[in-house]
């Protein structure tokens, strides 16, 4: 469920650990109610994320759930994941703090997965839905963040003066 409705199409994927365990598994299709049915998964926590298409668009969202549900050897589970909708807005500027950094190219990093982004003509970089731990922004050189979920509000704002990547003396 995003947002108390099940979505009109979705794709869901487990990620597992337990003993020696660390595992991805499938992509499991989502009914119309919004559940899924897996089998065969190992014992472990299992956390599931909750792979949405963008409407006119080539584009998938990934929403991750926070909670995690235990399985134990030979158990069956019923358990509800709760996802929001929630954005990230940055707007990056020059170190003077008014002019934007516009159609800077840049990437988020999250749990080691990079994403490819780019503010628009204004500075503006959406990031959603955001995921549900603290993430990166390398820009210039210069490491940005961690930028934190937002808890209480869908959409969170913030403004970052970004300097040269000259005056940087630790960059990637």
């Amino acid at each position: 469920m995003i947002d108390g409705e099940p979505p009109a199409e979705a794709n869901v994927s487990l990620q597992g650990r337990g003993e020696g365990l660390s595992v991805t598994c499938g992509q499991f299709l989502a009914e119309p109610d919004g559940s899924f049915r897996a089998q065969g998964l190992p014992p472990g926590r299992y956390r599931a994320s909750l792979i949405v298409p963008i409407s006119d668009s080539a584009r998938w969202f990934s929403y991750h759930s926070a909670e995690e549900i235990d399985l134990s050897s030979g158990a069956q589970a019923d358990h509800l994941f709760r996802f929001e909708h929630r954005a990230f807005k940055i707007r990056f500027l020059e170190l003077d703090g008014k002019t934007p950094l516009g159609l800077l190219p840049c990437q988020s990093s999250c749990d080691l997965i990079w994403t490819d982004l780019m503010t628009d003509a204004e500075g503006w970089l959406v990031i959603e839905p955001v995921p549900p731990v603290p993430f990166d922004i390398p820009i210039r050189g210069h490491r940005f963040g961690p930028f934190m979920p937002p808890t209480l509000e869908r959409v969170a704002i913030q403004e970052v003066a970004v300097p040269p990547k000259s005056d940087l003396k630790d960059g990637r």
